[in-house]
């Protein structure tokens, strides 16, 4: 890994020489970089046409193992912001060699910054155990990313996305502060749907094969089960448990992501003679993602 890392440095430093010469700056618009689609998705809607935005992890890649291209460290090393929720591929490839890529860039750690508001959740340490919650010595590892799918956190992220941006270009204030104002708007109706489609629920429990909505769960009162928890999947005798809890709460329809095999989702389903059903967290189309995880939600009871 070292070595990629280093042959990427190189291939950057000499793209970065040759474009230099060759092409004019002011014709070219900033650019600001970001962990995800969603992420990416917010920012824009932020800032419009003033940034080029780039989100780090393509449309169908895997947050968890996405590999970074030459082209993509290029942009981080021309960006003016990297705006991170530090996703696992970020978190291994990208944040402890920031500064070798570029030293100008203003790192904003997004994460911390909204869990200033929002404490971050943390996934659990035992995954045979019962799912007993880790109670002490959380690490960075074990930090749940997927902070994006909970609304009321966004609403916080595009408060903290803003603030950067027009403390640096107070020029910039009226129009970013008016265009976050009105997804605001948007976020908020997303949130009183959600807690109208959702209140008459007999139950709120669902089972995930990769524990993307945790703070979902969290903020609007649902329990997540998790077939995976932090890159591990889970073992016969948790299979045998995950199968337990699912006949316990009637549940017989088993989630997953496009992004992640879902051969275990799938055996679960079987077991109960159920149904697995894909969601879409990394759409870039955020509310009409999440209303159509609502939906899915529903189906379960």
């Amino acid at each position: 890994m070292k070595k990629i890392i280093l042959l990427l440095i190189l291939t950057i430093m000499a793209v970065t020489a040759f474009t230099g010469c060759s092409q004019p700056e002011a014709t070219q618009k900033p650019v600001i970089i970001t962990s995800i689609v969603p992420t990416k998705t917010f920012i824009e809607n932020i800032v419009g046409d003033t940034y080029e935005v780039v989100a780090i992890v393509p449309p169908g890649a895997s947050p968890a193992s996405y590999q970074p291209t030459p082209d993509e460290m290029l942009k981080i090393s021309q960006a003016a912001y990297y705006f991170s929720i530090a996703v696992p591929t970020e978190v291994a490839n990208i944040l402890p060699k920031i500064s070798e890529f570029n030293e100008e860039v203003q790192l904003v750690m997004v994460n911390e910054l909204v869990a200033e508001t929002y404490p971050e959740r943390y996934f659990e340490e035992d995954h045979e155990e019962d799912h007993e919650e880790e109670e002490e010595g959380h690490d960075h590892e074990g930090r749940d990313p997927h902070i994006w799918l909970s609304p009321l956190r966004v609403m916080e992220m595009l408060r903290v996305i803003t603030d950067t941006l027009v403390a640096d270009h107070p020029e910039h204030r009226e129009a970013f502060e008016a265009s976050r104002d009105a997804y605001l708007g948007e976020l908020e109706s997303l949130h009183e749907y959600i807690l109208e489609e959702t209140a008459a629920l007999p139950n709120r429990a669902f089972i995930m094969y990769h524990p993307s909505y945790g703070y979902f769960a969290e903020d609007y009162g649902f329990e997540m089960l998790a077939i995976e928890d932090d890159g591990k999947e889970e073992t016969a005798k948790g299979i045998e448990q995950i199968i337990s809890y699912a006949r316990e709460n009637n549940i017989r329809v088993i989630f997953y992501q496009a992004e992640f095999d879902s051969e275990q989702a799938e055996t679960v389903a079987r077991e109960l003679d159920g149904v697995t059903k894909m969601l879409t967290p990394l759409s870039p189309d955020y509310v009409e993602s999440l209303k159509e995880a609502i939906d899915a939600f529903k189906s379960v009871y």
